[in-house]
């Protein structure tokens, strides 16, 4: 047996381990990072209360409660039921992120795996579960690392749906790519672009059939969260979106660029969305770690650069969801980006940064053979190892401590 053979009978063994040490790491130093915030205790406390009254035969947020309109009932629901259940520790709404963090890594190995073979595959995950932010929002009590997994399954099952062309698929797809909205709002930025290229196929194709089934899976989702979050304040909602939706879906979701009723403010220009996005792609990519995290950032305008080039149809549509969503989000987010967000397009990124890496550095290094082989694993190794020292440094910078109950 060579030396080949034998890394490659040990590779999964090692990596086997790695992932549960890696869990175990996390379950242990749960409570010690982050600091708990009042987004935390925000989340917990709302989420008990829907779920009281849920049960309870009483409507919990009362109409026209406006602050709650995009707060996603599903998050409640599951949140709340397992705080309800196991208890209103911190530890407990940390762990059911947590879950949502494993569901995150797993829907990134689905569409990884659909574009490289094993191997890269295994990097865009290893990546993905230890990068700085994924770190953060797996032990945060937010729902945006389900919003971020739920965007990734439901680009998975499109691409699943493609291969199968069944009609069930496109009607499950059609429902699920809208009431993934009921997870939260943030999703809106990846629910069009998904759309769009999923009828822009179709179309194509002339498979109508299909067609109908997304847009009626699409329809029946649409109606049934505008009921979940609307009510009896569906009639004004709805007016107030036709007069202004983007202002609308800004007053909810965050931002300070908007004034409610008015529309764009007049501070707002497409300028001022730029700087807003640049500002926000830079914090929270490029200088997060400051010097350590620029690494980072050349592997996703790497991955973004080599997606313009590259062959493989996943890849370009990887590429568009980033681009579309990124706009919509430019439009929409303008001088408000709360914690969180940019997990939101994390895996995406590291994707198109695996893929660039493994296709091009090879290629660019053929001059040398003996370092072009290696070269891909080298860099991805490196930047594997910057996480993991990074999450640890994170955990040993806060003292443990023990929190009251966030219930």
């Amino acid at each position: 047996m060579t030396d080949k053979q034998t890394l490659q009978k040990l590779y999964m063994p090692l990596l086997v381990i790695g992932a549960m040490m890696w869990v175990a790491f996390n379950l242990v130093t749960i409570n010690r990072y982050p600091v708990v915030s009042c987004d935390e205790s925000f989340y917990a406390r709302t989420s008990l209360q829907f779920v009281t009254g849920l049960f309870g035969g009483r409507l919990w947020p009362p109409p026209p409660a406006d602050f709650y309109l995009f707060h996603g009932r599903t998050y409640w629901f599951l949140l709340g039921s397992v705080l309800a259940v196991l208890g209103k520790g911190l530890s407990i709404g940390r762990l059911f992120s947590l879950v949502g963090w494993m569901g995150l890594v797993a829907a990134t190995y689905l569409i990884a795996r659909s574009v490289f073979e094993r191997g890269p595959a295994l990097w865009a995950v290893v990546l993905t579960a230890t990068a700085w932010t994924s770190f953060f929002v797996s032990r945060y009590i937010r729902p945006d690392v389900l919003a971020a997994a739920s965007t990734l399954f439901i680009f998975a099952l499109m691409i699943f749906s493609f291969n199968k062309k069944k009609w069930w698929l496109f009607l499950l797809l059609g429902f699920l790519l809208i009431f993934q909205l009921d997870v939260h709002f943030i999703t809106v930025h990846f629910v069009w672009p998904v759309a769009a290229i999923a009828v822009f196929l179709l179309v194509k194709q002339r498979d109508y059939r299909n067609l109908g089934a997304l847009l009626v899976g699409m329809a029946i989702s649409g109606l049934l969260v505008a009921w979940l979050h609307l009510q009896t304040a569906f009639s004004s909602t709805v007016q107030e979106f036709l007069s202004d939706p983007v202002g609308l879906i800004q007053l909810h979701i965050g931002g300070q660029g908007y004034a409610q009723g008015g529309g764009l403010s007049q501070t707002v220009t497409p300028w001022t969305m730029l700087v807003s996005f640049a500002r926000f792609w830079w914090d929270r990519y490029a200088w997060l770690g400051r010097y350590a995290s620029l690494p980072q950032a050349a592997l996703f305008l790497f991955g973004l650069v080599y997606v313009l080039f590259s062959g493989n149809s996943t890849l370009k549509q990887l590429g568009i969801v980033v681009v579309l969503s990124n706009l919509s989000y430019m439009v929409v987010n303008v001088n408000y980006t709360p914690c969180c967000y940019e997990v939101m397009w994390l895996p995406y990124y590291i994707i198109l940064g695996v893929a660039a890496v493994v296709d091009w550095v090879p290629r660019v290094l053929s001059f040398i053979p003996h370092l072009a082989s290696p070269a891909p694993q080298i860099i991805l190794l490196a930047l594997t190892a910057a996480y993991i020292s990074g999450d640890i440094y994170l955990v040993a910078k806060y003292p443990s401590r023990a929190y009251e109950t966030v219930g």
